[in-house]
């Protein structure tokens, strides 16, 4: 298994594949924008639905202005105000607790937003699981 501990993960890793002409083709399939910067691919964007239309559910990064800078579909910058509302909104669903020693959380990744608040000490992540 390869380890991510969060951050941006390799291409190969994100496609699957060490074939760049692979990774070109999956980024064109999916409507995505990208170059190549030396070795390395950098998706420059990918324009998908705020909301999953099987499911309805909120699926979408536009909440962590703090990798990038969010967009409507046509280009245009989220204004202030509605990140703050969506900020605002997603605070109110939270729900924080204290990690105790033998604690485990398993969740569905497409119906739970999920992060971690700041902390001091040693973190070690003993697995994940993926589909």
């Amino acid at each position: 298994m390869t380890e991510n501990l969060g951050g941006e993960q390799t291409w190969q890793k994100a496609f699957g594949t060490r074939s760049a002409a692979v990774a070109e083709a999956a980024c064109h399939a999916a409507g995505m924008t990208w170059e190549w910067v030396g070795e390395e691919l950098h998706v420059m964007s990918a324009q998908r639905p705020a909301i999953l239309p099987h499911t309805g559910l909120w699926f979408n990064q536009a909440h962590n202005p703090f990798s990038f800078e969010p967009h409507y579909g046509d280009g245009t910058p989220v204004e202030a105000e509605v990140m703050e509302h969506l900020n605002a909104t997603l605070w109110g669903c939270a729900v924080g607790f204290r990690w105790q020693r033998g604690d485990v959380l398993c969740l569905d990744n497409e119906r739970a937003l999920h992060a971690r608040l700041s902390f001091e000490g040693p973190r070690r992540i003993v697995c994940a699981f993926g589909a």
